[in-house]
C-alpha cells in the first residue's frame, strides 16, 4: 500500500510538470506550430441594398504556382510541381449540359438599343492606376446623385408555382432617378447588400460594385457615359483582372442618334470589383501625340508561319504605353517592342487590329488594323549557321511552279543558285564555293506560283575555325596549339590530337582564340582535329597531322661564356654579359644568374648571395627562349659595386638535358676613381650593418636548431618558431637587395615611401628574432572527466552568445551533453619554456592538447580556462567566446589538437584545472534511459506496473517538447532560422483567417529562404513548410471546387471550363484522401 501512495504522489508531481510544459509549448506554437487552418464562418445578413461603407476589401491578384525545389540532406522534393503521375480529374464539362439564356437588358431600361458583342482583349500586366478605394471614397462626399434610391422587386412570372419555394429566385434592381443601376437575382430568404459607386474624371469614369460578403452569381451593371460617343470609341477595363477588356458590353442609344449614351455589362461575382470606362479621344484631342505604325505584317501581305507582329511607337514616354493585339477577334498577349510576338495561323486570310494607349491617361490612344494572308505551303528552311568549307543545306516547299534560290551576302552581291520544280518539298545544297568568306548571308526563295512573285528569306551566319601549330617536333617537347573560332553564334568544341581528346566542351561566343598546350610523350604522326557544336549540329574539322620524332638524345648542351672571362677585372659599373650555347638537336632555353662571391682559405671561389635576377622584370631579362646554336646572347646589367662576383649560365635542350658554365670576376674601379663614385643609396641605407647582423643572427639560430634535443625541436615546431625564422631571413635578404639595387629605379616620392616601409619592417622583424630557447620543466597527464560543473559552463556559454532558454531546457541540454564527455579522451603536455629574443627574455607555459574522439558526429569543442589560470594565446584557429571559454570546430583542427601558451610562470599542475568539453546542440529524444524503470517489478505485471508505464509516457512526452524547444532556441541564433520561424507563424495565422493570398506570399518567401538554412535545420523546416503548402493547396482546391459547382448551377459554361482547368493543376498536388473527395463530388455532380 505504501508503495502505491508514493506512486500516486509522484504522478501528481509529473502531472503538474506536464501542464507547465504544455503551456510553454503552446506559447512557442504561437510562432512555430503549423496547424490545420480553420474554416472561417460567414454571418448571415438581411437583404438590404444601401450606400456602401467607406472601407471595401481590395481584390487580390491571382497567385500562380511556380516550380521550386527544396533540398534536404537526403532527398530532393519538388514543392509546388511534381512529375509523379496522378489520378486524372473527370473529363471537362460536356458542352451540352449548359443551356444559356439571356434577357435583353435594354427592354428593362425602357430604351431601344443595339447589342453587339465586343471583341475580347487583354492589356499588359504593367497597366497601373491610382488607388481606386481612395479615389472613390475621397469623391463620395462630392457625389450629388446618391439619393432617391429604391429597390424594385420584379413581379412573379405568370404560372410560377408556389410549390418550388426552395429553388425560387427573386429578381432585384437598384434604381436611381428612375434608371436601373444594378440587376441581380437572389434566392428566397437570401440576403445580400450590393452597392454601386461612380466617379468621373478626365473624361473617364471609374465604377465600383461591391458587397460586404462574397456573392458568386452574376450582377448586371448599368452606367451613363460622360458624353455620347460612337460604340467603337468605348473601352471598359476590368481592373481586378489586370485591366482585361470587357467583351460582352450592351451599348444603349437612348435617343436613336447613332451615339451611345449608356452601357451595361455583367459582373461575374463580388465582393468588390472595379471597372474603368475609357472614351477614346478623336479629332482635336491628344491622340495625335501618340503615333502608331504597323511594321509587320504589312496590310494585305502574304506571310508564312510563324507570323511576327512588330509595331513602332512614337510617343514622348514609351514606358507608359500599353498595347493590345487582336487577330480574328481573339486577344493575344503583346509586347509593343515586338521581340517575342510571333504566332502560327491557319492558311488563308486573317484580320488584325492593335490598340495602344497611355496608361497614365488612357484617353490618349491610337489604333491600327489590317489584313494578311498565310500561304504556309510555301516554306523555306535553312540552317541558321554554317562554317567555311561546309555546304549550306536547306529545303523548300511550294504549291507548285518554279522556285528560284538565291544567295546574297548582306551588303554585297546576290548570286543565283538554282531553280527547283516538280514534287515538293525538296532539299538543296549551296556549294561552299558560292559562299566565300566569313560573314552574314541571306538565302532567298522566289515562287512564281501566285499572282505576283512570293518571296521568302532566311538569314545565315557563316563562321570559320582554324588551328595553328608546329607540325614537326621532338619527343618530350610541349606543343602549343592556337585554336581560332570566328562565329556569329555561341557553341562549344572538343579538341583532339590523334585519338586523345585533349580539351572537352570548350565554350566560345563570337570571335574566340584559345591556347592549348600538350606535351608529346611518344613519337609518330598524330591527326589534329576539332569537333565544333553549334545549334545542335556537329562540324568536324581536320587540320592535318603533327610529326613527333623519337630521339635518344643524352648529350648535354655546351655553354661558352664570352665576357667576363675567368678572373677578369672589370672597371665599369655597367657590364654586358655575353655567352653562346649549342646542342646536337636544338636548345630549349638558357638563363643567367649573378651572385656575390667569396674566396675561401683554400683559394676556391664560391657563390654567396643571389643578386640577379630578383624580380619578374629581371627574370625576363635573364631568360632566353629557344636560342639558336652558337648564337651570341647579351644581357646588360647596370650599376655594379666594387667586389667579387660569379656569373653562371644554364641551358636546356628539348630532351631536358642541362649544360652550364660559370666564371669568377672582380669589379675594381682603381684608387684614382673610387672617390668619384658613392655607394648606391648609401645615405638612405644607414642600417646596412644592422641588417647584415640580423641575417647572421638568424643563420646562427637555424644552425643551432639541429643541435637541440627532441623536446626543444617539438616546442619550436608547435610554436612555429623555425618556420618564422626562415621567413625572417628571406625577408631580410630581400630588404638588403632592395636597398642596394632596386631603389634606384623609383622616383623620389616612391623611394622615400619605400624606405619608410623597409625600415618599419626591419624593426618588426628585429623584435621577433629568437636567439635560443630552453625547456625548464614539463608535465604530462591524461584526462577523460570534468572537474568543473557542466551546467555552469553551458549556462555561461549560452549567456555570452545571447541564447535564452528555460531552466528546464537547460537541464535537458546538460543531461544530453553529459553523455558526450565519456566519448572524449584528452592527452595533455605542458612545458615551461624560456625564449631568448634580441633585447629581452620571455618565460611562458606551453600547453598541447591532443584529443581521441570516438564519435565523428560531434563537431564543437570548448576549451575552458579558469580565472586563476589567466588568459592564453592560442596558436590554432578558434573563436573566443568570453569568460574563459574558447570554441573550436573539430573538423578544422589539424591532427585533432590545440596549442596555446600563457605568458606566465606558474606551477604546471594548474593546467589540470583547464577543461576540454564536447558540445552538441542536438539533444537526444529522451533525457533519460527508460530501461531501468522496470527493475524490481518482478515477473508479473500488476497495477503499479501500469502506473509506471503511464509515468514513463508522460515523461517522454514532456521531454520531447522540452528538447524540441531547446533545439529551436539554439537554432534561432541563426538569423535565417529566426526569419523562417516568423514566416511560418505568419502563414499559419493567414490560413486561420482564410487569407489565402497572404499565406501564399509568405510561402514564396519561405521557398527563397530555405536554401540558406543551416544543414542540420533543413529536415525539420522542410516538414513544416510542406504542411503550409498542403494547407494552401487544400484551401485553394476546395474554393475552386465550390466556384466550379456554382458555375455549373448557373450555366456559366466558360467560367466552369476555366475553373475546371485551374482545379486540375492543384488536384495533382493533393494527398490521395483529398483527391478522392474532390473526385467524388465532381463525378456525383456530373452524374
Amino acid at each position: 500500500m505504501e508503495k502505491g501512495v508514493w506512486i500516486l504522489v509522484l504522478l501528481v508531481f509529473i502531472g503538474v510538470g506536464f501542464n507547465v510544459a504544455l503551456a510553454q509549448q503552446n506559447q512557442t506554437n504561437k510562432s512555430l506550430a503549423i496547424e490545420k487552418p480553420k474554416q472561417a464562418s460567414v454571418p448571415t445578413e438581411k437583404t438590404n441594398i444601401s450606400k456602401p461603407s467607406s472601407k471595401e476589401e481590395n481584390s487580390k491578384e491571382v497567385w500562380e504556382n511556380e516550380s521550386a525545389k527544396i533540398k534536404t540532406d537526403n532527398e530532393s522534393v519538388e514543392v509546388l510541381k511534381t512529375n509523379n503521375s496522378f489520378e486524372a480529374l473527370p473529363p471537362k464539362i460536356n458542352n451540352e449540359s449548359f443551356n444559356f439564356s439571356r434577357k435583353d437588358a435594354e427592354n428593362r431600361s425602357g430604351a431601344a438599343n443595339n447589342t453587339e458583342k465586343n471583341e475580347s482583349g487583354e492589356f499588359l500586366s504593367n497597366y497601373s492606376f491610382v488607388n481606386l478605394d481612395d479615389l472613390i471614397n475621397k469623391s463620395e462626399k462630392n457625389e450629388s446623385k446618391n439619393d432617391n434610391v429604391s429597390v424594385v422587386e420584379s413581379p412573379k412570372k405568370r404560372g410560377e408555382s408556389e410549390e418550388k419555394k426552395e429553388v425560387k429566385k427573386i429578381k432585384k434592381s437598384l434604381v436611381k432617378d428612375g434608371k436601373i443601376e444594378v440587376e441581380f437575382e437572389i434566392f428566397e430568404n437570401e440576403s445580400i447588400d450590393i452597392s454601386k459607386k461612380e466617379i468621373e474624371a478626365n473624361g473617364e469614369k471609374v465604377v465600383r460594385v461591391s458587397s460586404p460578403k462574397h456573392f458568386e452569381r452574376p450582377v448586371r451593371v448599368y452606367s451613363d457615359l460622360p458624353r455620347p460617343v460612337k460604340k467603337e470609341d468605348i473601352r471598359i477595363l476590368w481592373e481586378n483582372e489586370k485591366n482585361k477588356i470587357v467583351e460582352d458590353v450592351l451599348y444603349i442609344d437612348e435617343d436613336s442618334d447613332g451615339l451611345v449614351e449608356r452601357v451595361s455589362w455583367i459582373v461575374p461575382h463580388l465582393s468588390t470589383q472595379y471597372y474603368r470606362i475609357i472614351i477614346k479621344t478623336r479629332d482635336g484631342g491628344d491622340s495625335s501625340s501618340l503615333g502608331l505604325k504597323i511594321l509587320s505584317p504589312s496590310n494585305e501581305s502574304v506571310v508564312e508561319n510563324p507570323v511576327k507582329f512588330e509595331i513602332e511607337i512614337n510617343y514622348t514616354n514609351k514606358s507608359l504605353v500599353n498595347c493590345s493585339l487582336k487577330i480574328d477577334g481573339k486577344s493575344y498577349a503583346f509586347n509593343f517592342s515586338g521581340k517575342n510576338d510571333s504566332h502560327y495561323f491557319s492558311e488563308g486570310s486573317h484580320s488584325f487590329s492593335v490598340f495602344c494607349f497611355d496608361s497614365s491617361k488612357p484617353s490618349i490612344s491610337a489604333s491600327e488594323s489590317g489584313n494578311f494572308r498565310v500561304e504556309d505551303r510555301f516554306k523555306l528552311d535553312v540552317e541558321p549557321f554554317s562554317f567555311v568549307g561546309f555546304p549550306l543545306k536547306g529545303s523548300v516547299s511550294a504549291n507548285g511552279g518554279v522556285v528560284s534560290i538565291f544567295l546574297e551576302k548582306i551588303g554585297g552581291e546576290k548570286k543565283f543558285v538554282k531553280n527547283i520544280s516538280g514534287n515538293f518539298p525538296q532539299n538543296f545544297e549551296i556549294n561552299k564555293s558560292l559562299r566565300g568568306s566569313v560573314g552574314k548571308y541571306r538565302v532567298i526563295a522566289v515562287s512564281d506560283y501566285f499572282d505576283r512573285p512570293a518571296r521568302l528569306e532566311k538569314n545565315v551566319s557563316v563562321g570559320s575555325a582554324s588551328v595553328s601549330f608546329d607540325n614537326e617536333v621532338e619527343v618530350g617537347s610541349s606543343v602549343e596549339f592556337s585554336v581560332n573560332i570566328d562565329s556569329e553564334g555561341s557553341g562549344s568544341y572538343d579538341f583532339y590530337v590523334g585519338n586523345e581528346r585533349v580539351k572537352n566542351n570548350v565554350a566560345f561566343n563570337g570571335k574566340t582564340q584559345s591556347k592549348i598546350s600538350k606535351k608529346m610523350d611518344s613519337g609518330g604522326s598524330f591527326k589534329v582535329s576539332l569537333e565544333v557544336f553549334v545549334g545542335g549540329e556537329k562540324y568536324v574539322f581536320d587540320f592535318g597531322s603533327i610529326s613527333v620524332k623519337e630521339t635518344q638524345d643524352k648529350k648535354n648542351p655546351e655553354v661558352e661564356l664570352l665576357f667576363p672571362e675567368w678572373e677578369d677585372v672589370v672597371n665599369t659599373r655597367d657590364i654586358t654579359f655575353r655567352y653562346k650555347a649549342s646542342d646536337n638537336v636544338f636548345l630549349s632555353n638558357c638563363s643567367l644568374e649573378l651572385y656575390n662571391a667569396t674566396k675561401g682559405s683554400s683559394g676556391v671561389y664560391k657563390t654567396d648571395t643571389l643578386i640577379f635576377p630578383l624580380n619578374a622584370q629581371d627574370k625576363n631579362l635573364a631568360f632566353k627562349s629557344k636560342p639558336k646554336n652558337n648564337e651570341e646572347v647579351s644581357v646588360k646589367i647596370l650599376n655594379f659595386d666594387a667586389g667579387d662576383y660569379i656569373w653562371e649560365v644554364k641551358c636546356f635542350d628539348n630532351s631536358s638535358n642541362k649544360g652550364w658554365n660559370f666564371n669568377y670576376f672582380r669589379v675594381d674601379f682603381g684608387n684614382s676613381s673610387t672617390t668619384s663614385f658613392e655607394k648606391d643609396s648609401g645615405e638612405n641605407y644607414s642600417r646596412e650593418a644592422e641588417v647584415r647582423d640580423l641575417i647572421k643572427k638568424v643563420n646562427g639560430f637555424l644552425e643551432k636548431e639541429n643541435n637541440y634535443g627532441a623536446v626543444e625541436r617539438e616546442v619550436l615546431e608547435k610554436m612555429g618558431i623555425s618556420k618564422d625564422m626562415a621567413l625572417y631571413k628571406k625577408r631580410l635578404v630581400q630588404i638588403d637587395q632592395d636597398f642596394r639595387f632596386n631603389l634606384r629605379f623609383l622616383d623620389d616620392a616612391k623611394k622615400r615611401k619605400r624606405i619608410e616601409e623597409l625600415n618599419k619592417e626591419i624593426d618588426e622583424i628585429k623584435s621577433k628574432i629568437v636567439l635560443g630557447i630552453s625547456v625548464k620543466d614539463d608535465y604530462e597527464f591524461s584526462k577523460n572527466s570534468l572537474d568543473m560543473s557542466l551546467e555552469d559552463i553551458l549556462s555561461r556559454y549560452l549567456e555570452l552568445t545571447g541564447t535564452s532558454i528555460k531552466r528546464s531546457a537547460l537541464r535537458s541540454l546538460v543531461e544530453s551533453n553529459k553523455e558526450l564527455q565519456s566519448k572524449l579522451r584528452t592527452k595533455v603536455k605542458s612545458r615551461k619554456v624560456s625564449i631568448q629574443y634580441l633585447d629581452h627574455k620571455k618565460d611562458i607555459v606551453l600547453v598541447e592538447k591532443s584529443f581521441d574522439l570516438n564519435d565523428e558526429s560531434v563537431k564543437t569543442l570548448f576549451e575552458v580556462l579558469p580565472e586563476d589560470v589567466g588568459s592564453a594565446v592560442f596558436l590554432v584557429n578558434g573563436k573566443k567566446v568570453g569568460g574563459g571559454i574558447y570554441e573550436f570546430n573539430l573538423d578544422e583542427l589539424k591532427n585533432k589538437e590545440i596549442v596555446y601558451y600563457f605568458e606566465d610562470n606558474f606551477d604546471l599542475k594548474k593546467i589540470e584545472k583547464t577543461e576540454s568539453v564536447l558540445f552538441s546542440e542536438e539533444v537526444s529524444d529522451s533525457g533519460f534511459s527508460i530501461t531501468g524503470m522496470f527493475s524490481g517489478i518482478g515477473d508479473s505485471i500488476d497495477i503499479y506496473s501500469f502506473f509506471f508505464l503511464f509515468l514513463v509516457a508522460c515523461m517522454g512526452y514532456f521531454g520531447f517538447f522540452v528538447f524540441e524547444k531547446v533545439r529551436l532556441e539554439l537554432w534561432k541564433r541563426d538569423l535565417n532560422v529566426e526569419m523562417i520561424i516568423d514566416l511560418i507563424g505568419q502563414a499559419r495565422e493567414h490560413l486561420r483567417r482564410d487569407e489565402l493570398e497572404y499565406a501564399k506570399e509568405k510561402y514564396q518567401k519561405m521557398k527563397e529562404l530555405y536554401p540558406r538554412l543551416p544543414r542540420k535545420c533543413k529536415p525539420f523546416f522542410y516538414k513544416e513548410i510542406r504542411k503550409i503548402l498542403l494547407s494552401i493547396n487544400k484551401k485553394d482546391a476546395f474554393r475552386l471546387l465550390r466556384e466550379y459547382e456554382r458555375a455549373k448551377e448557373e450555366f456559366r459554361k466558360e467560367d466552369a471550363l476555366a475553373i475546371h482547368k485551374k482545379l486540375s493543376e492543384i488536384y495533382k498536388k493533393l494527398p490521395q484522401k483529398y483527391r478522392d473527395r474532390i473526385y467524388q463530388r465532381i463525378v456525383k455532380g456530373e452524374i
